[in-house]
């Protein structure tokens, strides 16, 4: 848009005239210019030493400093906090920590004895088709069993 030669950008009056959906991004650059030198170095030093300890979880990452677990350090909780703003969430650290639970498989299937499988061996099975209301639908009947199905036919 331009307003007096100059170009701006309002998100909220773009969103109400065409309902638009977006997401601004943040690059390294832009929230470096936010900071200071020495904090942006402070916050450099707390990225190395989070990917040099395997990505724990930030609050995991502040335990860790708070205990002086790391010998040597020279970084404090605030360095955790300038290098999470500054370089924001570590993606790969994310999509290597989201799972799902897979549904489990279970087994319906039942051994049938073989002393039943000899006995009905010689099962005889009737079949029919039967309409009702307009549906078609197949039936069967077992002799000896007396066991009845019916299956929808589209």
């Amino acid at each position: 848009m331009q307003h007096n030669w100059l170009y701006y950008y309002k998100p909220t009056e773009i969103q109400q005239n065409y309902n638009v959906k977006m997401q601004l991004l943040y690059s390294l650059e832009n929230n470096k210019k936010f900071y200071s030198a020495q904090q942006f170095e402070h916050a450099k030093k707390a990225h190395n030493i989070y990917h040099a300890l395997g990505y724990p979880y930030i609050p995991n990452m502040k335990a860790i400093i708070r205990m002086n677990m790391v010998t040597n350090n020279p970084i404090t909780t605030k360095d955790i906090n300038l290098a999470e703003r500054i370089f924001g969430p570590d993606i790969g650290t994310i999509k290597g920590k989201t799972t799902r639970k897979p549904i489990p498989v279970v087994d319906d299937m039942i051994d049938i004895p073989s002393e039943l499988v000899q006995v009905q061996e010689d099962v005889i099975l009737t079949l029919d088709g039967m309409t009702v209301n307009s549906l078609k639908f197949l039936t069967t009947i077992s002799k000896h069993l007396y066991y009845r199905t019916t299956h929808y036919m589209p």
